[in-house]
């Protein structure tokens, strides 16, 4: 009884006894990223993922680390770190939209020079 995501050649599950998010793929058997996102998350926002025996293509060392988003948000939506969605005209408006306030994180005012 584990609650676990799989496509074709991906299956994604949550450990149990290790509190973390593991991804496994059937052509590739020596690959493996885990997760420390917490269960109640479902994935979704951006986290932290480490990658262990990737393709030399993607990566010159054996483990390195990544952040991924999954997201269910549209086009038209900006995907919230914490996984929820706001309409991307609230992205930078000067109002916190998200909970966790990263729909104005790493916006800069624009400089008009009359």
């Amino acid at each position: 009884n584990r609650l676990q995501f799989s496509s074709i050649h991906t299956s994604v599950w949550f450990d149990n006894e290790l509190s973390l998010w593991k991804a496994t793929q059937t052509k590739h058997p020596d690959f493996l990223a885990t997760s420390k996102a917490a269960l109640g998350s479902m994935l979704l926002g951006h986290h932290l993922w480490t990658i262990h025996n990737d393709s030399a293509l993607c990566s010159e060392t054996q483990t390195y680390t990544r952040m991924l988003t999954l997201t269910g948000c549209s086009k038209e939506e900006y995907t919230c770190s914490e996984g929820s969605c706001v309409t991307m005209d609230k992205r930078c408006d000067g109002k916190e939209d998200c909970q966790d306030y990263s729909d104005e994180s790493g916006c800069r005012p624009i400089q008009t020079f009359d």
